[in-house]
């Protein structure tokens, strides 16, 4: 089904509030992490190189998260959930203590505004999946690399199904991919699960993506292989790269949800690092006293609600096909694509060892939750997006004609794509809400494939190889 309508600007102004104490500078990400002598490992065996196209060849790699951490280190552990034999009654008091546990812990945080430094300073790990074209030699061509950032709850795979409808096209100019799971998500989380904080403070995710780009990122794109851990680059590059941006490479970041945020607050401080955003209907709310998207005593409330939804989820299965079953059945996951269900029950599972073929979800429903109990970078991410720099290019993908659009309505909505009115174009994808690289990859990679082409050209691109 195609995409409909694009959203007009709006026709009057839209009120929002000034995010006090906020906006925050960006906390530096130049210092390197104290390594141990001992590098962790995947915590699978690694996929074939063709797992998703003949043309393109597939790694999966580590680096250190952005160090410290702003993320405060939490002294107290999270009250464990409840046994799967507890009564119906005790199950809800567990939950309710867990989730106001949650609460209070992101309420402090975000109310002391940690000073930088005061962090958590344990080092955390990125898995990054890179996808690369397998006839790309060492040139001086400047090609197009992709960076994908996912939203909570999800995971670096869950692009698959949209990169393989939008590599199926031999005409996509596209070099490089480069997938991040966040580090309580996918494989990060089950590296970093004995350092993980109980609360969450999304600048953190901002900061990661920051510093690969930076610090990781390979200088060139060439089909040669790359080692496990990414080898951090001279401070000397990495400074230039922060001033000059990626001198062999043309960037452009696509997210979705708070992959989305936490994209556009990277370009925001650094935009010299990017050619252009996609942002798949991103987390950017306006800030209001007193309402769920703003910082009063009802955004904790709606918060909280929202994390106890969460904490109350099913997290584990008998077996993965038990987990296909149960969650293909569900009016939430039912809705996806059956080649992006497959994706997460085999890569948004892991085995617990527990019993024979029992999996479990690698973002466990207490780290999910509390992604969901910090919002004020959604508001930092809107009262700052009007300043970005007109040369990075936007395209705002965002639910369909008579879908959901959002805490802020349609109105919000509109006024949301258009903050920063220079340079950016907007598309809505028909038929579905908020979950459209769940739901429509399909027509999620043709939005992307002719943006790509008119932004960057197909024999243009075609040309350079002959």
């Amino acid at each position: 089904m195609p995409s409909s309508l694009v959203l007009e600007p709006p026709k009057g102004p839209f009120g929002w509030y000034k995010v006090d104490p906020y906006p925050r500078p960006f906390p530096p990400v130049r210092s390197a992490p104290p390594l141990p002598a001992h590098l962790p490992a995947l915590p699978f065996p690694p996929r074939a190189p063709t797992a998703i196209s003949e043309t393109y060849l597939l790694s999966t790699h580590i680096i250190p998260a952005a160090w410290p951490r702003v993320t405060p280190a939490t002294a107290a552990p999270l009250e464990p959930a409840p046994s799967p034999s507890a009564g119906r009654e005790e199950r809800k008091r567990v939950h309710l203590r867990r989730a106001d546990a949650i609460i209070d812990v992101q309420r402090r945080h975000a109310e002391a505004v940690t000073p930088l430094g005061a962090g958590d300073a344990k080092v955390h790990w990125n898995c990054v999946n890179r996808y690369v074209r397998r006839d790309l030699g060492h040139g001086s061509r400047k090609g197009v690399t992709l960076f994908l950032a996912h939203g909570t709850g999800m995971h670096k795979e869950i692009w698959e199904p949209a990169l393989q409808y939008l590599l199926a096209n031999p005409g996509t100019q596209v070099d490089e991919i480069w997938a991040i799971d966040a580090v309580q998500h996918g494989d990060s989380a089950l590296l970093n699960q004995a350092v993980l904080s109980e609360a969450f403070d999304w600048m953190d995710n901002a900061r990661d993506v920051v510093s690969f780009l930076v610090h990781y990122l390979p200088t060139q794109a060439t089909a040669s292989a790359l080692p496990l851990h990414l080898p951090r680059l001279p401070a000397a590059e990495a400074l230039a790269r922060e001033s000059d941006g990626l001198g062999d490479r043309t960037l452009v970041a696509i997210g979705h949800s708070m992959g989305g945020t936490s994209v556009t607050i990277a370009a925001l401080h650094f935009p010299a690092l990017f050619s252009a955003l996609v942002l798949i209907d991103p987390i950017i709310l306006r800030g209001a006293p007193d309402t769920a998207t703003g910082t009063g005593a009802d955004r904790w409330a709606h918060r909280h609600a929202h994390v106890l939804q969460t904490l109350q989820r099913r997290a584990a299965w008998p077996s993965r096909a038990a987990a296909h079953a149960a969650l293909g059945a569900s009016g939430y996951f039912g809705a996806w694509h059956p080649r992006v269900l497959a994706r997460h029950v085999d890569f948004g599972l892991a085995p617990t060892g527990r019993g024979k073929g029992e999996v479990a979800l690698k973002t466990a429903p207490a780290r999910e939750a509390a992604v969901f109990a910090e919002s004020y970078l959604p508001c930092e991410a809107y009262e700052r997006l009007d300043g970005l720099d007109a040369r990075v290019e936007m395209l705002w993908v965002v639910p369909g004609e008579g879908e959901d659009p959002g805490l802020d309505g349609l109105e919000g909505l509109r006024a949301r794509v258009w903050r920063r009115p220079v340079n950016t174009t907007n598309v809505r994808v028909a038929g579905v809400g908020h979950l459209i690289l769940q739901e429509k990859p399909e027509e999620l990679a043709m939005e992307l494939r002719k943006f790509l082409e008119r932004k960057y050209g197909r024999q243009e691109a075609d040309k350079a190889r002959l």
